[in-house]
């Protein structure tokens, strides 16, 4: 693919690999160990107010988080921060003071990347996206929370969101998130996602996808299909999930079904959401697909995201990349080639200019290409002659 653009965990890692140096005065990176009283001497002489732009704050598995406030006096003095990176963050366990600077003081924010980050609650989870207005790039790769409180205000802004970049890693998804991110918005605009999915309920990929879909220009999809435990029912509220500044919602029926730690989001039967998938979009702006699905075995599921991404293109598509991991053979046999051939064969013309689509089957097993043909298993998207079709076996592929 070559003319997607760098997404937000090249930049982010770019920006905020190194701590703050004389050299890059820009780029500010806490955890614990720093010594703040030098980092204080370090940015004494500089208009710090003005020239840092991007924070990382790390923390880590130790139970006390107060060395974060020894950095207080630095951050308060912040007025231009642009890039907020908050990884491997236990909220409740961070200060009142902390958490305030971080809710009140970096409203100019554009860039925000939430990762490995421990919420306590989805209310509080809520609350962090809520405070930064101006946002442009969104990355939420990992995220967690052990009470389901969101409220239904929380979920209903109509404020218009316009991302550059989302991305929504494997262990990002979650009710509130999708739900906060649609609301009910007079306007949403994703210009380039990269979506990582896991769940076996796919139907929730589906309508979050097609809600998107109307303005997404790039599209980096990944599916890692797994079981996921989903855990105990809450039978009550664990005082410990709660920092006592939490909003109620006011109705009682909506917040114990949260509570209970059922699917907040109505999902669909699998025949329903083939439905879906098939219903044409009003407008369609997408540029280029990029898609990495590991075969799960669970064919239904398998087919229905390659038939997904099919119905995706549109006139503006110019590049299309699909590659097919599989582990071995067993996969490669038990594959419904039949049913592969019929989503691929969707694609019945392209309009893209001189990038033909391509699949890729990726497999450590595939040194003796002679014995696996996609083309002959795929009789009727090869006669179609759209799909470019290749096998691989390097291991950069991504089929281990």
């Amino acid at each position: 693919m070559s003319t997607r653009p760098p997404w937000i965990g090249d930049i982010c890692e770019s920006l905020l690999d190194d701590g703050p140096s004389p050299e890059d005065p820009k780029a500010l990176w806490i955890q614990r160990g720093n010594k703040f009283a030098e980092d204080n001497e370090l940015y004494k002489n500089l208009d710090v107010e003005f020239e840092v732009q991007q924070l990382r704050l790390s923390g880590d598995s130790e139970p006390d988080y107060s060395w974060i406030d020894e950095s207080l006096p630095l951050l308060q003095r912040l007025q231009n921060l642009r890039i907020l990176r908050l990884e491997k963050l236990p909220w409740i366990r961070v200060s009142p003071a902390v958490r305030s600077l971080l809710l009140t003081q970096f409203a100019k924010i554009t860039t925000l990347w939430l990762d490995k980050s421990d919420f306590g609650n989805s209310y509080q989870l809520l609350r962090v996206l809520d405070a930064y207005p101006f946002i442009k790039n969104l990355a939420i790769t990992h995220v967690e929370y052990e009470l389901n409180n969101y409220t239904t205000r929380q979920v209903s802004s109509r404020v218009p969101l316009h991302l550059d970049e989302l991305i929504i890693g494997e262990l990002g998804w979650s009710d509130p998130v999708l739900e906060w991110i649609l609301g009910q918005r007079i306007s949403l605009v994703v210009k380039n996602a990269v979506l990582t999915w896991r769940l076996t309920d796919y139907s929730v990929f589906v309508w979050f996808l097609r809600s998107i879909a109307p303005d997404v220009q790039h599209l980096t999809f990944y599916q890692r299909i797994r079981p996921v435990d989903q855990g105990a029912q809450l039978e009550y509220v664990d005082p410990s999930c709660l920092l006592g500044d939490e909003e109620v919602d006011p109705d009682e029926t909506v917040r114990q079904a949260r509570l209970s730690g059922k699917p907040t989001i109505d999902t669909l039967s699998y025949t329903d959401a083939v439905k879906l998938v098939k219903q044409p979009l009003e407008r369609a702006w997408l540029e280029t697909i990029e898609a990495n699905i590991k075969w799960s075995g669970n064919m239904r599921l398998d087919i229905l995201a390659v038939e997904t991404l099919c119905h995706l293109i549109a006139p503006t598509t110019m590049e299309f990349e699909l590659t097919i991991r599989m582990r071995t053979v067993s996969q490669w046999e038990k594959t419904d080639w039949h049913a592969l051939d019929a989503a691929l064969s969707l694609v019945t013309k392209w309009l893209g200019g001189r990038y033909r689509p391509v699949a890729i089957f990726a497999a450590p097993f595939l040194g003796d290409k002679q014995l696996y043909y996609p083309d002959t298993e795929l009789p009727k998207t090869s006669d179609l002659g759209v799909f470019i079709l290749r096998t691989t076996s390097n291991e950069k592929a991504g089929w281990a």
